[in-house]
């Protein structure tokens, strides 16, 4: 068996050995929902149009790659802001799950930690497109095609971990009550 090289490197000043073989990268994805007052009715998801390749000009959920110094939910907290201008305090992130396939992404050997926020207000987001995102919208879920990567399958696992009576409510027009007490779903905006 061949001897693992190793080498040292410097992160945030701190001295550590890093090892030679292949490394995966590590990426974040945010799913984000949104209802709009008063209908509370249609339920949306916030994405983002590629600007880059690969899969340029097609929806995707705002994210990217993870900065050596953050946590998951930090790194999908910033990237949620750089994309969308959408502000989501990391503690308010709830982990959807994590996607590992090999070849998810063409780019390489990508494992990507996808989180969820609580619902949100469309009309309290002022959207505006940065970073690598050509364009930001809301997209009623139903309509939502032509996502990158596997997208739909976050996404669809995110729908599937909402508790069966809110997201019942959100649908149906029943539950205001519910989305006008819950804190979660107001307040964590901070538009810039």
């Amino acid at each position: 068996m061949p001897k693992v090289k190793e080498t040292k490197i410097t992160i945030d000043g701190k001295e550590m050995f890093a090892y030679n073989h292949p490394r995966p990268s590590v990426a974040v994805d945010c799913v984000i929902l949104g209802i709009e007052k008063p209908y509370l009715q249609d339920v949306k998801i916030l994405l983002v149009t590629r600007g880059n390749e690969p899969y340029k000009g097609f929806w995707a959920l705002p994210g990217g790659f993870l900065e050596m110094h953050e946590t998951t939910a930090v790194a999908a907290s910033r990237e949620l802001l750089e994309e969308t201008n959408v502000s989501i305090n990391p503690k308010d992130m709830r982990l959807v799950g994590v996607y590992d396939r090999p070849g998810r992404d063409p780019r390489g050997r990508v494992i990507s930690i996808a989180y969820a926020s609580p619902i949100l207000y469309i009309e309290d987001c002022e959207l505006r497109a940065g970073s690598d995102a050509a364009k930001v919208g809301w997209v009623p879920i139903c309509t939502a095609s032509e996502i990158s990567f596997d997208h739909d399958r976050i996404i669809d696992d995110a729908i599937h971990s909402i508790p069966p009576k809110y997201l019942a409510g959100m649908l149906r027009h029943t539950n205001k009550e519910w989305v006008d007490n819950d804190e979660r779903a107001r307040g964590h905006i901070h538009p810039r």
